[in-house]
């Protein structure tokens, strides 16, 4: 098969299964066990559809490569420190209202859940098209698909977040896309990855994802606005320097 065509049945496979989950989840009563087995299987999806791609077409050596935890400090710091870098400036200007510190407990689940999905956009996405485009559209190109699969739960509302918020994901997703293309190209880990995206997700259910259906709050959208500005500017900065090294 040739790689674009498996590369569009990842795809189709991958929203269907996942547009169809979220839909679902609407009509369950979100205090429902189901709810959160659900959020979990919508979550893990893509890296789950990924490995049975890689599995059956026999890319294993390829998948392997990818895990190397060995890596110099200050790469563990940039991607520990990186979110909540960018959400001081919301911090300090009082944007952001009490933080739901519940969230923490959390990072274990959020870590494996993080590393899952991550094997669909950066293991197998991204893989596919780094060869054949410069990082900057990689990253713009797996930002958007990476979004637009979360695209019925802002109208849903299974996850307690708004329709107000999608361009504020769209932004973030996008930043992060580009900043984890760069760490890849630059260390070929992806644990690194994955502890990048975990700390994004803790930081941001922690400080920005508090609306709850029914409420808007126009102080988050303008935090969460200039968190995503913030790594879309990092990430535009470090696939500049891939670009023309």
């Amino acid at each position: 098969m040739e790689e674009e065509q498996e590369l569009v049945i990842f795809l189709l496979t991958t929203y269907i299964l996942g547009y169809a989950l979220q839909i679902f989840s609407a009509q369950i009563d979100p205090a429902d066990p189901r709810s959160l087995l659900l959020y979990i299987l919508i979550t893990v999806i893509p890296g789950l559809i990924a490995m049975g791609f890689i599995l059956y077409y026999r890319d294993l050596p390829i998948l392997l490569n990818f895990q190397r935890w060995t890596q110099s400090l200050p790469y563990y710091l940039f991607v520990i420190l990186l979110p909540i870098s960018c959400l001081l400036i919301p911090i300090i200007f009082g944007m952001i209202p009490s933080p739901k510190w519940q969230w923490l407990p959390l990072v274990p689940l959020l870590f494996v859940l993080a590393y899952l999905e991550e094997m669909g956009w950066r293991g197998y996405i991204q893989r596919r098209l780094i060869d054949f485009y410069s990082p900057w559209i990689v990253g713009l190109v797996v930002g958007l698909i990476w979004s637009f699969y979360y695209l019925p739960s802002y109208f849903t509302n299974y996850s307690g977040v708004s329709i107000l918020y999608f361009s504020n994901f769209i932004i973030m997703n996008i930043g992060l896309s580009m900043i984890m293309i760069y760490i890849l190209i630059r260390t070929g880990s992806f644990p690194l990855v994955v502890i990048l995206h975990t700390t994004h997700i803790t930081f941001a259910n922690i400080f920005l994802f508090l609306d709850v259906p029914g409420r808007a709050s126009g102080s988050l959208y303008w935090a969460g606005l200039i968190y995503g500005l913030l790594l879309v500017l990092v990430g535009t900065a470090l696939t500049y320097q891939l670009d023309y090294e």
